[in-house]
C-alpha cells in the first residue's frame, strides 16, 4: 500500500494564496507641477539726466545755427563743433560713468555718431549747389547740412531717453514720487535766503 504526502500540495496552495492576497504595487501619481510667476521688477527711468545735459549742449548748437544763418561762420563753427561733439558725448558718459552700463554706452555713442552722419548725407542729396558759388546758395546748403545733422541728433536723442534710459530699481520696490522740502526763510541784516532739498 502506497502513501502519498499532502505536504507539498498544501505548501504550494499556501504560497499561491499568500501571493494572491498581497495587493499589487501601484505607481504613485506624479507630483503636481507648480509654476512660479517671476516677480515684477519695477523699472526706473533716468532719461531726465540725459535730457538736462542735452538741453545744455543743444543750446550751444542752436546758437551756432543762428550765427550760421546770419553768415557769421567765424562765430558759428566753434559753437557748432562744441555743441555737436558735446551732444554725442554726454549720453555715453551718463550710461558708462554714472550707471556702469557699458553696452548701452557703446550703443548710444554709435547711434549718436551715425545719426547726424546719415542726416548730413540726406541733406547733401537734397540741397547741393554744385557749381553755383553764390552766397545765397552756399548759405542754403550750409543751413540744410546743419538741419540734417540736427535732425539726426534729435532722432538719436529720442531713442536714447525714450527707450534706453531705464534700469531695475534696487530692492524691487517702487520708489515714491519726487519729494521736495523747502527750508524756512532766513533773513539777516543785509540779506536773506531760502533753501530746498529733494529726493528723486
Amino acid at each position: 500500500m502506497k502513501y502519498f504526502s499532502l505536504a507539498p500540495l498544501l505548501l504550494s496552495f499556501t504560497l499561491s494564496s499568500t501571493v494572491m492576497a498581497q495587493p499589487m504595487a501601484v505607481d504613485p501619481p506624479p507630483p503636481p507641477q507648480i509654476t512660479t510667476k517671476k516677480p515684477h521688477t519695477p523699472r526706473q527711468w533716468y532719461g531726465w539726466q540725459n535730457l538736462a545735459l542735452y538741453a545744455a549742449t543743444d543750446t550751444i548748437f542752436g546758437v551756432g545755427v543762428v550765427f550760421a544763418a546770419k553768415g557769421n561762420l567765424d562765430a558759428s563753427v566753434p559753437l557748432l563743433v562744441l555743441g555737436g561733439f558735446s551732444h554725442m558725448g554726454v549720453g555715453p558718459l551718463v550710461y558708462y560713468i554714472h550707471h556702469g552700463d557699458r553696452a548701452t554706452a557703446y550703443i548710444v555713442g554709435f547711434m549718436h555718431f551715425m545719426s547726424p552722419v546719415i542726416g548730413v548725407a540726406t541733406a547733401r542729396l537734397t540741397v547741393n549747389c554744385g557749381e553755383d558759388k553764390s552766397d545765397a546758395c552756399q548759405r542754403k546748403e550750409n543751413i540744410s547740412l546743419i538741419v540734417g545733422a540736427g535732425s539726426g541728433a534729435v532722432a538719436a536723442m529720442a531713442v536714447d531717453i525714450g527707450f534706453l534710459a531705464f534700469k531695475d530699481r534696487k530692492g524691487g520696490s517702487a520708489k515714491a514720487a519726487p519729494q521736495w522740502t523747502v527750508a524756512p526763510l532766513a533773513f539777516g541784516k543785509h540779506g536773506g535766503g531760502i533753501g530746498f532739498s529733494g529726493e528723486f
